[in-house]
């Protein structure tokens, strides 16, 4: 079995060293140990490289936030197993592995190659895998503004995300749709509509708080609409979980949703932002073999 580890040095020269040297110094404690180092290079560069892997068995190793190991699932081949080092400003998904925030880098790394192996769902989207999130409305509109805002600013991804949250709250949009919930028709009048995998988003928001990566299933979260103060309101309690069962706020579990629109709709998968006047959303069951620390509560 061989390690490939995928970096995306966006996450910091710093990081990228300390992650190069502690598996080189991993490599010279275990003789057995196999393994390969890539950076990215450009865009979907990681795509590439998890497609290179072709041995069943491999472990392709994303060291970076969800957007790189959005890259990387999606060139994931058969057979070929995956493991995530969070080192991005979005690193929402490895919230639901369990990783604890004593650990340090190092702590990650040796623990979840020591770890076991389990098996997790995702979801799909007009062709694309993602492991996470999948966003419509509000959500993306913020997740637009969020990327433009972290190219210039210094801060922490959770407080660049809440203030372009409150900035595309202040335009107040809302969103013409024609969507299906597993064959039952949805409002056609929509603030904001998530598709989650996990339970976590933009550094934390917490849209689908039962969401489990084991069980079969997707989880909507969408919000009709609302008055804007009653959305000011909604806000607040959306962080923490607390939106649920509030007046327009829908939270349930799904299999398939197929969205459509006149126009073309931004949709975001993980971080990455896609256009289509149709999207087709479906859980792919048991689809991903991811190796995490045995601490984790996956199994």
């Amino acid at each position: 079995m061989v390690y490939h580890f995928i970096i995306n040095p966006v996450a910091g020269e710093k990081i990228s060293e300390q992650v190069i040297e502690i598996i080189e110094e991993y490599a010279k404690l275990h003789e057995s140990f196999e393994y390969t180092i890539n950076l990215t290079q450009y865009e979907k560069h990681g795509m590439e490289l998890s497609k290179a892997v072709t041995t069943p068995g491999d472990i392709v190793v994303s060291v970076g936030g969800d957007g790189s190991t959005f890259d990387v699932l999606n060139g994931l081949q058969e057979g070929v197993g995956l493991a995530i080092i969070p080192a991005g400003t979005g690193n929402d998904f490895v919230r639901m592995i369990g990783i604890p925030k004593n650990y340090s880098l190092k702590d990650t790394i040796i623990n979840t190659l020591e770890g076991k192996k389990v098996t997790v769902d995702c979801g799909q989207a007009n062709g694309h895998k993602y492991i996470n999130s999948l966003n419509v409305g509000l959500d993306v509109a913020v997740l637009l503004e969020y990327n433009e805002m972290r190219e210039r600013r210094a801060w922490s991804a959770q407080l660049i995300y809440i203030v372009a949250a409150i900035k595309t709250l202040m335009r107040y949009e809302t969103y013409q749709i024609d969507f299906e919930i597993d064959g039952s028709k949805g409002p056609s009048e929509i603030i904001l509509l998530t598709m989650m995998n996990g339970k976590y988003y933009g550094g934390g928001f917490k849209p689908t708080p039962e969401a489990e990566l084991q069980d079969g299933r997707l989880d909507i979260c969408y919000v009709e609409k609302l008055p804007f103060l009653k959305v000011l309101q909604l806000f607040v309690k959306y962080r923490s979980g607390k939106h649920v069962g509030a007046k327009g706020v829908h939270v349930k579990p799904f299999d398939r949703v197929v969205i459509q629109s006149e126009k073309p709709l931004h949709f975001g998968c993980d971080g990455e932002v896609h256009q289509d006047t149709r999207i087709e959303v479906t859980v792919l069951k048991d689809a991903v073999e991811l190796l995490v620390p045995n601490i984790s509560p996956l199994n």
